[in-house]
């Protein structure tokens, strides 16, 4: 890696470890609460507070543990491997971090629940699916994406040298895993136990669960797009009439999946309280 990518790659470590540390700052706990009770409409009752920010606590720790192992991960291998030196190593580590940062936030809301107590709790009686809480058309997407990616990958290599193949292929793998890694362990946490003992309690359980499921959707999307970005440059020696082809996906997809993004939020709500006046102001807002 030149110097440019080592400064890059540096400032992704100090930003994760930044978010380590901040993850015990009882402020910062409290304003990343506020913050998601602001994005989805909800009151922050007095009662859930402290669980709140715990829960905050560990989401932010989790994530930030996960990207600095993706991170320390990547590196290693390119230097296991001798490909310090090439592009593929800034756009792979750049890629690991991502993912494994989604990757600790997922586990992270595993471990989360709320503090138990003497009340008597009651679990919701509908099956609910991941399409709750990530519409489907947003996972759509991000898997056209990744086809386009795969496409353009497979004409830019057309006629070259087959080495460039396996310079690509750790790109093309982690955005694939990452992919699967949201339908499968997605998948899990929706079906896991909401046994809650308010309505309250619940309805805050589903905007934990809707974040953190969304947070890993927007880290898969950049993790596409890292992808996108890095096999064609790869790939390609010279500009070319194909560099039009990432662009024009680049531009349209990235518009396409940030206001999705911005539905998301509060897609839960319209999905799972549709009477309530939280869910209601969300479909309005839409």
């Amino acid at each position: 890696m030149d110097g440019a990518a080592g400064w890059i790659l540096g400032a992704i470590a100090l930003s994760l470890v930044l978010v380590a540390v901040s993850a015990r700052s009882r402020s910062v706990q409290a304003w990343q609460v506020e913050r998601l009770a602001a994005r989805v409409g909800l009151p922050v009752p007095p009662a859930l507070e402290a669980d709140l920010r715990a829960r905050t606590a560990a989401r932010l720790l989790g994530s930030a543990s996960g990207g600095l192992a993706g991170l320390a991960l990547a590196l290693g291998v390119t230097f296991a491997t001798g490909s310090q030196h090439d592009r593929v190593g800034l756009y792979a580590c750049a890629a690991v971090a991502v993912a494994g940062y989604g990757a600790g936030l997922v586990w992270a809301s595993f471990l989360g629940a709320f503090r138990p107590d003497d009340r008597p709790r009651v679990a919701r009686l509908d099956t609910v699916t991941l399409s709750a809480y990530v519409p489907s058309l947003l996972r759509l997407l991000a898997w056209v994406l990744w086809l386009a990616t795969i496409a353009l990958v497979a004409v830019e290599l057309g006629g070259r040298d087959l080495r460039l193949a396996v310079v690509v292929a750790p790109l093309l793998a982690v955005s694939t895993l990452s992919l699967v890694a949201l339908e499968v362990l997605g998948r899990r946490l929706v079906l896991r136990g909401q046994p809650a003992a308010t309505t309250e309690e619940l309805m805050w359980d589903d905007a934990l669960r809707s974040s953190a499921l969304n947070g890993v959707a927007t880290g898969i999307r950049q993790v596409l797009l890292i992808t996108l970005i890095g096999s064609t440059l790869l790939v390609t020696d010279t500009a070319s009439a194909w560099l039009l082809l990432p662009a024009f996906v680049i531009t349209a997809g990235s518009v396409v999946l940030v206001r999705m993004s911005r539905i998301a939020d509060t897609w839960y709500l319209e999905q799972l309280w549709p009477g309530t006046p939280a869910g209601v102001a969300a479909q309005r807002g839409h």
